[in-house]
């Protein structure tokens, strides 16, 4: 029990905290900023416009809400012993229908191809490190 909370911490709720405070912090009006913060707070609080500062803002929010929620379906799956046929391979194509489908969701969302990269590489890091081990 140790161990499945450990690797709930550390695989799931870690990189979801660690998005969402990525999202607020670096980001600027958003739906959340305008109901939590008055119009005096300051964010982004790094107004660099470099690439690396936009990788940061807008990408590993969507790498760590996808890692977060893989290890949760593989923490999941090893704890629970259910036998699911081609289990990595659904939790592959949950992702990517989650960044896809913004495609057909235009006015509510922004497709991005980066976002299905970071998508993909957080399923391969989630997979080796609670699947395969």
């Amino acid at each position: 029990m140790k161990l499945l909370l450990r690797q709930m911490t550390f695989h799931v709720l870690l990189p979801l905290i660690s998005g969402i405070v990525i999202y607020i912090l670096f980001r600027k009006d958003t739906w959340f900023h305008q109901y939590f913060f008055s119009g005096q707070a300051k964010f982004p609080l790094i107004g660099s416009k470099s690439t690396a500062i936009k990788v940061i803002a807008f990408n590993l929010p969507d790498f760590c809400w996808s890692y977060s929620l893989s290890a949760a379906l593989f923490t999941w799956k090893k704890w629970s012993g259910a036998s699911i046929r081609y289990f990595p391979l659904l939790v592959l194509l949950a992702l990517l229908s989650s960044e896809v489908i913004q495609i057909l969701l235009t006015g509510l969302f922004t497709f991005d191809w980066i976002d299905v990269l970071a998508a993909f590489i957080a399923f391969l890091l989630s997979y080796y490190f609670l699947f395969k081990k």
